[in-house]
């Protein structure tokens, strides 16, 4: 006797205890709770009108199609970009240089050295502009010379040190470009007055790369 036989056979005993139905496609025997039946070697058993195109999903060895993995495509990387960072360092004409004179002194390299260690844990330099400015007290021409010594001064020092010499640039601006103006001042008050345009500055363009985070902030 056939399988089919057999099944057909054990169906209809099946059927008489009320304990069988078929399949949706009637091409399989079901339990009352709507299950295949299997036989001891775990087969699927048949109708009598079961065809190959009957055949369903774990019987007579069709399987599930394998379920496509959607893949997520990561992020576009949101780019880093570079700015300028501008640090300025000004130095007082009258603590960081001797009177009358061009020679830097103690607190004025102390001053640069900081600025340096800035530039050095920097990207790189763009331009390093050097200012002199001077007061108004005295011939005009005078100041003007004496502003351009103490900002060549300055940039020699940064030269030896970094390098960058093509990026340093010197000016000298005279009484020009004061930022106390003291008004109705005389003699030592008036000197005194006048000594934050007795100056310096310095500022350093410096390359800096900026690391944009995924939210933006």
């Amino acid at each position: 006797m056939t399988r089919t036989l057999k099944h057909t056979t054990l169906a209809a005993l099946l059927v008489v205890t009320g304990s069988v139905g078929a399949a949706a496609n009637d091409g399989y025997l079901t339990s009352s709770s709507g299950k295949v039946v299997r036989d001891n070697y775990d087969e699927c058993w048949h109708t009598g009108s079961w065809a190959p195109d009957d055949t369903i999903v774990g019987c007579d060895g069709k399987t599930e199609a394998p379920v496509a993995q959607v893949v997520t495509p990561a992020p576009a990387p949101i780019p880093d970009y570079r700015v300028e960072q501008v640090e300025r360092v000004s130095l007082d004409a009258e603590t960081f240089f001797a009177f009358d004179k061009a020679t830097l002194k103690h607190g004025a390299i102390d001053k640069l050295d900081a600025l340096i260690d800035k530039i050095k844990a920097s990207e790189g330099v763009e331009r390093i502009t050097v200012t002199g400015h001077t007061d108004r007290i005295g011939p005009a021409a005078y100041n003007q010379a004496l502003s351009e010594r103490r900002a060549t001064a300055v940039r020699d020092y940064l030269v030896e040190r970094i390098g960058n010499g093509d990026r340093i640039t010197t000016q000298g601006m005279g009484e020009s470009s004061p930022v106390a103006t003291c008004p109705d001042m005389k003699g030592a008050a008036l000197i005194a007055c006048l000594g934050p345009n007795r100056r310096v500055d310095v500022d350093a363009a410096l390359r800096m790369t900026v690391v944009t985070s995924p939210s933006g902030q």
